[in-house]
Parts: C-alpha cells; structure tokens; sequence
C-alpha cells in the first residue's frame, strides 16, 4: 500500500516538476537572463582580476543569482532597467569603490586621521524594492559612508566625517540609482 501511495505523489511530482523545470529553462535562456549571465560575469572578471580559479566559486553563484531573477521576477512585478542608466552607473560605481577605498587608506595614515563621526538620517526618495535596495546598499561605496538601518522612508547613515558632503552625495547617488531603474526619486525635505 505505502509503495503505490508514495509512486502516485513521485508522479505527481514528477509532473510538477516537468512543468516547474520547463519554466525555469526557458526563463533561464531569455534575452534578459543571458544578457544578466554575461553582465554579472564581467563584473566577477573584473573584481577578481581573472584569476581563473576563482570561477569555481564564481560560475555557480552567478548561475543562481540568475536563475533566482529570472524565476522570481514576472513580467508584472519586474523592474524595468534603463541601459542607459546602468551603463552610466556601472563606472560610477567602480569609480567610487577606487574614491572609497584611496579615502580609508589615507585615513589609515593620517596621525589625526582626520575624523569626526556621526550619524544622519536620510529620507529615501526612490520607492520600495530593487532600486531601494541598490541605493542603500550603494551607500557603503561613498567615501567614509554606511548605511546602518533602514526604517520606513529613512535610513541612517554612519559617516566618517560629518563635515562632508554627506547629503548632497548620498541625494546624487539616489539620482543615480533612480537612473538604472527609470525613476526620478521623490524629492523629500533634507536639511
């Protein structure tokens, strides 16, 4: 009795997992997927200098961050992404990681090192998802910056020095981002 009961759920899955496969195959090799395949892979050569070994950790997490996309994002809940956008973020972004790693290190070297720590809150103006997400986890490329929480519309800021530009950086870095999404954030009263 166990044996035939446990062949029908196996076959019943089976049948499910048909139809489930086949939508992760097709959605896997989409225009969109593969064009994220062949963009994430570029970013993973250049970060890792094209150490051959390392796309043995690479590959596999490149794979699944794609396949995740692809099977999580339908077409009504997709974000829709400006080439344009990204294009002009992507050397944005290793432009401030280069800032942001020169400003630590001569921090590091300064006797005085030159600080004055402090805390701000910052009202988001981009609304809730991946353009949120990238925008807060951007944060952490600005020189001296982190972000520490996010609560509702506002995230805290941990800044090295509270004498910089924080705010007119962190609202240029949301127009940024707003960018490779196509949204123009809320403009919201910030000090």
């Amino acid at each position: 009795m166990k044996v035939r009961r446990r062949s029908a759920i196996l076959a019943a899955m089976e049948t499910m997992h048909d139809s489930t496969l086949q939508r992760h195959i097709h959605s896997f090799f989409s225009t969109r997927s593969l064009i994220r395949l062949a963009m994430l892979a570029g970013v993973w050569l250049v970060m890792t200098e094209g150490i051959g070994g390392s796309w043995l950790v690479g590959l596999p997490v490149i794979i699944l961050v794609v396949m995740f996309l692809s099977d999580e994002q339908t077409d009504d809940n997709r974000p829709s992404i400006s080439m344009a956008g990204a294009a002009a973020y992507l050397p944005f972004f290793l432009r401030q990681s280069v800032r942001s790693g020169f400003d630590v290190a001569l921090r590091a070297f300064r006797p005085d090192m030159g600080l004055q720590p402090g805390l701000l809150s910052y009202p988001l103006g981009l609304p809730e998802g991946p353009a949120r997400h990238l925008f807060v986890n951007s944060i952490t490329l600005m020189p001296g910056t982190l972000s520490v929480l996010v609560q509702g519309d506002t995230v805290l800021v941990h800044a090295l020095d509270e004498r910089m530009p924080v705010r007119l950086e962190l609202a240029r870095l949301e127009t940024r981002v707003g960018a490779v999404f196509g949204i123009k954030p809320a403009v919201t009263e910030r000090d």
